[in-house]
């Protein structure tokens, strides 16, 4: 395996209610409210924090869904220029 640095994206940091989000584990979810098409999909540890990444020249509305692995769900518009 090779490991390299890219500098070619964008991250977005999301926070979440976690009184909302239930369990160990997260799904994250960005889906373009025009075409429907998910363009972005993460999991994590059920910490309050999500990470997302987009190309740099990504501009645009995602609409961001995060599910607990035991139910319950936070979500809100992102839009990124």
């Amino acid at each position: 395996m090779s490991v390299e640095v890219s500098l070619n994206r964008n991250v977005v940091v999301l926070t979440y209610d976690t009184d909302l989000v239930q369990g160990d584990m997260i799904e994250v979810r960005a889906e373009n409210p025009e075409s429907g098409d998910v363009g972005n999909r993460a999991e994590g540890n059920n910490d309050g924090e999500a990470l997302l990444f987009y190309p740099k020249d990504f501009t645009g509305t995602n609409e961001v869904t995060i599910t607990g692995s035991d139910g319950g769900e936070d979500s809100g518009t992102i839009t990124i220029s």
